[in-house]
């Protein structure tokens, strides 16, 4: 994993409404190398993840914040946790 993102979206009569949003790189622990193949599937670089990827455990941290905040987890269209 390199990047996670999440949504808190408001649906409305009148279409979705973005809330909020929460979007990181994380720095991997294993192959911390990028590969070509990786690089061109995400556009995502080496450098960019070396000076801005965040510590898995940070990363955790701030994932379960936005989770609080939001009120719930869904994935593929399945609540997944509620809070």
């Amino acid at each position: 994993m390199i990047q996670t993102a999440a949504v808190d979206i408001e649906l409305r009569l009148s279409g979705a409404h973005v809330v909020s949003s929460f979007n990181t790189l994380v720095k991997p622990v294993i192959n911390q190398t990028l590969s070509n193949y990786i690089i061109h599937l995400t556009s995502i670089e080496q450098h960019v993840l070396d000076d801005m990827g965040a510590i898995i455990k940070l990363h955790c941290c701030s994932s379960i914040l936005f989770v609080r905040m939001v009120g719930c987890l869904v994935t593929l269209g399945v609540m997944i946790s509620k809070y």
